[in-house]
């Protein structure tokens, strides 16, 4: 495989112009992930291109105006996924180390309706309000599929747009037009400027967290909910073998580092929270002391969009502790990892450059998803 990757990156044809600018190294380091699949008979740069293109995302230059090119060098991952984060409905920007809240990231759109939107695997747009949100309070669920905005078909457009265009002034309307089942609904919902948790609680007995997305401060929104239900249960008198739900339907991953470090609260000292593969090597990332909350035992929620991340999260979990289980449908099968780029044009570039693993490295979940212990009763209908 090292001897493909290398001739790959040697073609003198590849060239692959985005913005105007050449960044043969960067399709380069994204190519690894791509070849044990359908890149690994790409033989011209027009193939290459769009198998890039469609695991590829663009930050335009006017999103990202007023950060520098040496303020993203120094930003974490995590850092970077906070600024561009379409769910956070606020602009940041880095200084002293630290980031910054400002406007949003458009000034004549800074305000949203508190909705999440991710693409299924059929190319759909679906629904994910947050608890409180308007989109909550004017009746979108989770997971309804988009068909417009302000009349304009989602079909056809990227995430990134499709944020935009819901996006607008503070106390304007826009209408959302969803499907649901077989029959479709309109709804007009104003926007507002509100910060939405990564987090939340949303069963009381038995407790239930539900982690919407692993967003910049996951991990610590996940450790405060933790400790009030050990509160909650200690105050009634549960015992400690009482279990919780960790709630991870819909959330299609986010940042991988916050994902690890949450997944780290409950694991055994040494255990395998992820491998990761990339062009040169294989990289094993372990807990160096034991989680302090591995003695609970919980049961996992999953559907067939809990994806990335939120399936590392399921993985390490399963496959380091005894006392955790998951109940519902086989998730979505996403294990590609991706970097940011920056380009001389003022975009960047988001490639995909790695995969993740299995721990016992028998392979990944990439297309195929990651199977519940407990088949939920719809998908057993379903006869699946």
């Amino acid at each position: 495989m090292k001897q493909m990757h290398s001739a790959a990156c040697s073609l003198q044809s590849w060239k692959i112009n985005f913005s105007g600018i050449w960044k043969k190294a960067a399709v380069c380091a994204a190519l690894p992930a791509l070849m044990s699949g359908p890149a690994a008979a790409v033989g011209d740069s027009a193939e290459i291109y769009s198998i890039l293109v469609n695991q590829s995302l663009m930050f335009s230059a006017e999103n990202l105006a007023g950060i520098s090119a040496a303020d993203i060098g120094r930003m974490t991952g995590s850092e970077f996924s906070e600024l561009l984060t379409e769910r956070d409905l606020y602009a940041r920007y880095y200084d002293s180390g630290e980031l910054k809240k400002i406007t949003a990231l458009s000034s004549d759109a800074p305000a949203g309706i508190g909705m999440d939107i991710f693409e299924d695997q059929y190319g759909n747009v679906r629904c994910a309000p947050y608890p409180g949100s308007p989109a909550e309070a004017s009746g979108i669920f989770y997971p309804d599929i988009l068909v417009s905005v302000d009349g304009k078909p989602a079909a056809g457009r990227s995430l990134q747009e499709l944020a935009a265009m819901i996006r607008g002034a503070i106390d304007t309307d826009v209408d959302i037009e969803i499907k649901r089942d077989d029959s479709t609904d309109s709804f007009s919902i104003p926007r507002s400027v509100r910060k939405y948790p990564d987090v939340a609680r949303t069963g009381k007995l038995p407790a239930v967290i539900k982690i919407f997305r692993f967003g910049n401060d996951t991990a610590r929104q996940l450790e405060q909910e933790i400790r009030k239900i050990e509160e909650d249960y200690k105050a009634q008198g549960y015992p400690p073998e009482k279990r919780f739900f960790i709630d991870l339907r819909g959330n299609t991953g986010g940042d991988l580092e916050q994902a690890a470090l949450s997944a780290s609260f409950f694991l055994p000292a040494g255990s395998t929270v992820y491998s990761y593969y990339d062009r040169d090597s294989e990289s094993v990332y372990k807990t160096q002391q034991a989680g302090r909350y591995g003695g609970r035992p919980f049961i996992i929620m999953q559907d067939g969009y809990t994806a990335s991340s939120a399936e590392m999260f399921i993985n390490a979990l399963k496959t380091g502790m005894k006392n955790v289980s998951t109940y519902g449908e086989q998730t979505y099968g996403k294990a590609r990892v991706q970097k940011n780029f920056k380009l001389k044009s003022g975009a960047v570039l988001k490639l995909t450059v790695g995969e993740l693993q299995y721990q016992d490295y028998t392979g990944t979940w990439e297309s195929s998803g990651i199977a519940p212990d407990v088949v939920s009763r719809k998908d057993k209908e379903d006869g699946s």
